[in-house]
């Protein structure tokens, strides 16, 4: 697979001028709506964080039954993990647009059904003998599950239509927030609910898919629909020349490869950290898992500071203090 007004005070309509108005009413759709967004990163972030501190120790040893070389099997397990952000970048403003055209609803959905049914798959793979069949199974289910992680876009959309710009800042932190909460309770989940499953290795896949289920079931039930129809003109698809029109923009260009950067240099820790805590200090599963929450506490944390300090302190400033 890629940040809410403070819900305490009664939130306000967005400004016409700043996207869509909602379909219910001003003082429960906000509230409604930003707590389903919030579920739903959270959630895709808890089935990330149960399968991402095992991924690379269930493919190792399969990739080296296949007979691949050292450098092969770091190369496969490395694509393993970078096939799911590569599906996020490539979908996540194609699904925003389309939220644009049908609403974030079905967009959302959608998404977590996604979620449900890859996550699974994910599982699946661990019960096939044939080590083939069940890397090829891995890697399908990791594609589907970033595209179906993808819809952060849309997750931020929602918070746009929800949010004056004023408090926009405040809100788009909420994602954040979601993220280090589900990267933190993921790996503890596994930690404890794979004894559930008799810590078989289909286990994680199973975890990760019920959790999105219930996220499902919770979303479809409590969501409304934020963009209302015939409201704010959806834009077109965001292609390769707009791309390269938003990186020449003044400042634009430059906070794109910062943030860039930051994504690319977490994302090498994480695909690199379950085997170095294996190979380096011989931690069981068990014990990688609690690594993983801890840095998940961190981010949580950080995420979570983010908020008040973003009412008091310059964007400029925080955003140099977090690099």
């Amino acid at each position: 697979m890629s940040q809410t007004p403070d819900t305490s005070s009664q939130p306000q309509p967005p400004p016409t001028s700043a996207g869509p108005t909602a379909t219910s009413s001003p003082e429960t759709a906000p509230r409604s709506a930003l707590a389903v967004v919030f579920l739903t990163v959270f959630i895709d972030l808890l089935g990330f964080g149960i399968v991402l501190p095992v991924l690379p120790r269930q493919a190792e040893p399969l990739l080296q039954e296949m007979g691949l070389p050292a450098w092969g099997v770091g190369t496969m397990i490395g694509v393993l993990f970078s096939v799911f952000s590569l599906m996020q970048f490539v979908f996540s403003p194609f699904w925003g647009r389309v939220s644009d055209m049908v609403g974030r609803r079905p967009i959302l959905l959608l998404s977590l059904s996604g979620s449900v049914v890859f996550y699974a798959l994910y599982g699946y793979a661990q019960t096939f003998t044939s080590p083939w069949v069940a890397i090829g199974l891995m890697l399908a289910s990791r594609i589907g599950a970033g595209i179906a992680g993808a819809s952060v876009g849309t997750a931020a959309a929602v918070i746009a239509d929800c949010t004056p710009p004023e408090k926009r800042a405040r809100g788009m932190a909420l994602i954040g927030i979601a993220f280090g909460a589900g990267f933190t309770l993921g790996p503890l989940i596994a930690y404890f609910g794979l004894a559930v499953f008799d810590q078989q290795p289909w286990g994680v896949g199973a975890l990760a898919s019920l959790l999105s289920l219930i996220a499902l079931g919770i979303a479809a039930t409590v969501f409304r629909e934020t963009r209302r129809p015939g409201g704010a003109k959806a834009k077109g698809f965001f292609g390769p020349a707009r791309m390269l029109n938003v990186l020449r923009m003044p400042q634009v260009g430059l906070l794109v490869l910062i943030y860039f950067l930051s994504i690319f240099a977490f994302a090498n820790f994480e695909a690199t950290l379950a085997r170095l805590t294996e190979q380096a200090f011989a931690m069981s599963d068990d014990q990688n898992f609690l690594v993983f929450a801890f840095i998940g506490a961190v981010l949580m944390v950080a995420g979570g500071s983010y908020r008040p300090l973003a009412s008091r302190l310059p964007e400029t400033r925080l955003l140099a203090a977090g690099w």
